[in-house]
């Protein structure tokens, strides 16, 4: 027989913690364990959207300092006049079967 329980905690090495809370299952929890549980949900959510918020002022700024348009920026790029190229000797083909030449 198994006993489901209410909160289920696990730790990944590299990952993180991992933490589940099956909602059913509270209503088995004394009312102030229910209070600091609901006290803790709105903390995480805070956390959450002030993290959101910094990474929205980030997106931004960023935004602020690309000129208007797609993005793209026009340089002016200087190029300067190349060497000549030596002249590679072709290598003779390998001696193999003659090929017939031309019509007969």
């Amino acid at each position: 027989m198994s006993t489901r329980r209410w909160l289920e905690v696990e730790y990944h090495k590299g990952e993180g913690l991992v933490v589940r809370v099956r909602p059913a299952l509270l209503s088995r929890m004394p009312p102030t364990a229910i209070d600091h549980w609901r006290a803790a949900n709105k903390e995480l959510l805070l956390a959450f959207r002030s993290f959101l918020d910094g990474a929205i002022e980030r997106m931004e700024r960023a935004a602020q300092e690309v000129p208007p348009g797609d993005g793209r920026v026009r340089r002016r790029i200087p190029v300067r006049e190349a060497e000549p190229r030596r002249r590679r000797r072709r290598r003779e083909a390998p001696p193999g079967p003659e090929a017939p030449q031309g019509p007969p």
